[in-house]
């Protein structure tokens, strides 16, 4: 007679903690992703009208499996990211931009504050200014998510912010810090796909 396995307790207190960031509740929706040669696949959490009505906020789960080699953290808890992002309801396939990111990351790839993907945006929505995105600490839900330290593994978010091709180049010469400078003080709606460049 076969047994369900009981759920990884990390993932149960990652996914807790996003819930509880986007405002208590269970999501609306959970599904599943993979690529296309079916090496890698990250779980969706979709929570409508969050944080605001017309806005969907988006979470990866599982992405933290994959460990994070962060400078200066040898020795030290393994780094584990999920990541975020808050788009306009208008654009249901957000998601599947993120599981892209995803799996750029599952495939080796870095992931820090201040990362810059390029083109993230046009395989999903040709024809936006916006194409690339930003992953900063999160700003769009007020008091989180926070980071937890589990036995053995941190867990971090990060916040995708769609930028403009204008709006790289000058993260690339000024830094990315200099960039979230400028959206700050434009005071961007980084769930807004079709806002105006503000460089």
């Amino acid at each position: 007679m076969s047994t369900i396995p009981d759920p990884d307790p990390d993932l149960t207190a990652v996914a807790d903690a996003i819930a509880v960031a986007f405002g208590g509740r269970a999501p609306n929706s959970v599904d599943a992703h993979m690529n296309e040669p079916e090496s890698h696949s990250v779980i969706m959490l979709t929570f409508a009208d969050v944080p605001r009505a017309g806005v969907v906020s988006y979470a990866t789960l599982g992405l933290s499996a994959a460990p994070l080699l962060v400078p200066g953290r040898e020795g030290g808890p393994r780094l584990g990211v999920e990541l975020l992002g808050a788009c306009d309801a208008a654009y249901p396939d957000f998601g599947g931009v993120l599981s892209t990111t995803a799996f750029g990351v599952l495939d080796g790839g870095a992931m820090f504050p201040g990362q810059l993907v390029t083109k993230a945006l046009p395989m999903y929505y040709p024809g936006l200014e916006m194409e690339h995105l930003l992953y900063i600490n999160p700003i769009s839900w007020s008091g989180g998510p926070q980071p937890i330290e589990l036995p053995g593994r941190a867990y971090v978010w990060l916040q995708a912010v769609p930028i403009s091709e204008g709006e790289l180049r000058f993260a690339s010469v000024n830094g990315s810090d200099d960039l979230i400078e400028v959206l700050a003080e434009a005071n961007v709606d980084v769930a807004d796909l079709n806002r105006r460049t503000t460089i």
